[in-house]
């Protein structure tokens, strides 16, 4: 489950009032929301050739290989997150999920 629907979760179960998302929060769920389907076409662009890596390396390989991806997207959001504003973000982010979803339909993404 998302992080953000159980913290949600947890504030109204605790009596917390809900309250609208600050300027900092829509930036950072902006940023993320953008990030996704642009590291999907990034891993399935890096995935799909016969001999790649993915397919030869061993179980530390891949564990090396998907921390290390992991640490990248986290530096990607970071500093998107502080440079790009968030109308730019949910912009990029309509474009980003459209593409992705067009891709998968005509069937050119591999999923």
């Amino acid at each position: 489950m998302a992080f953000w629907l159980i913290t949600l979760i947890h504030r109204i179960a605790s009596g917390e009032p809900y309250r609208k998302a600050n300027q900092r929060e829509l930036r950072f769920f902006g940023a993320v929301f953008a990030s996704i389907p642009i590291w999907v076409l990034v891993i399935f662009l890096f995935s799909r050739a016969e001999r790649s890596y993915l397919h030869e390396a061993g179980t530390a390989g891949l564990c090396l290989y998907w921390a290390g991806g992991a640490a990248l997207v986290a530096l990607w959001i970071t500093l998107w997150f502080k440079l790009v504003p968030s109308a730019i973000s949910w912009a990029v982010a309509i474009v980003a999920w459209i593409v992705m979803i067009v891709l998968d339909l005509i069937g050119k993404l591999g999923l």
